[in-house]
C-alpha cells in the first residue's frame, strides 16, 4: 500500500469537514472530566502532576521522619545523662557530710566505714549506667581485650601466660571496655627464665 504526502491545505480541509458534522445527540452530557479523559496529553499532565505532588509529599515524610528520629535520639541521650547525674549528685552531697566532719570528733573507723558507703553508692551509680567492674582472678587466662599486663612476675603457682594478680580494677559498658584491668602476668616457675 502506498502513502501519499498530505499537502497542508487536504488537512485542513478535511478538519473543516468534520466541522460539519452534526455531534451526536448525548454530546452536551459531557463534563470537563470526559474531556479531560478524552485528551491524552491533559490525562498525562494530570498524571505527571499527581505523581510529582505523591513525590513532594513522600520527600516531606521522609524529612519529617529523620527530623523526629534526630530529635528522639537526643531526647534519649539527654534522659541517659539526667538518669545518671540523678544517681552520682547524691554521691557528691554525701562527699560533703564527710568532709563537713569534725576531725577531733571522728576516728579513723568512723572515716573508713563513711568512705566505704560512699563507695559504694558510687558503684550502685555506675551500675544504674550500666557500667560493670571487670574482675580478674588470679590464675585467669589472660585476655588483651580486657586486660593490661603491667608486668611479668615469676611464679611457681600460676602457670606461665595466666594472670598472676590484678593491680587496678577495669571497667566496661556493655561490651566496651572503658578501662581494662591492670593485671602482672606470670612469667612461670622462678628458675626458667
Amino acid at each position: 500500500m502506498l502513502f501519499r504526502k498530505r499537502s497542508m491545505a487536504e488537512t485542513d480541509e478535511q478538519l473543516n469537514d468534520t466541522n460539519d458534522i452534526d455531534p451526536p445527540a448525548d454530546a452536551g452530557d459531557h463534563t470537563e472530566s470526559d474531556a479531560a479523559e478524552l485528551d491524552p496529553m491533559d490525562a498525562l499532565q494530570n498524571e505527571v502532576e499527581d505523581l510529582r505532588d505523591k513525590h513532594l509529599r513522600a520527600l516531606a515524610e521522609v524529612q519529617n521522619t529523620r527530623r523526629r528520629g534526630a530529635q528522639d535520639a537526643e531526647e534519649a541521650r539527654k534522659q541517659g545523662a539526667r538518669r545518671i547525674l540523678d544517681s552520682i549528685v547524691p554521691v557528691l552531697d554525701h562527699f560533703d557530710l564527710a568532709l563537713a566532719q569534725d576531725p577531733a570528733q571522728t576516728t579513723a573507723e568512723q572515716i573508713i566505714s563513711g568512705v566505704s558507703v560512699i563507695r559504694d553508692q558510687f558503684r550502685s551509680a555506675l551500675a544504674t549506667a550500666g557500667v560493670t567492674e571487670i574482675v580478674i582472678e588470679p590464675g585467669a587466662e589472660f585476655d588483651p581485650h580486657r586486660c593490661e599486663a603491667v608486668t611479668r612476675q615469676p611464679s611457681d603457682e600460676i602457670a606461665e601466660g595466666l594472670v598472676l594478680a590484678t593491680f587496678q580494677t577495669g571497667y566496661a559498658h556493655g561490651e566496651r571496655v572503658i578501662r581494662p584491668a591492670k593485671v602482672a602476668v606470670s612469667a612461670g616457675p622462678a628458675g626458667t627464665e
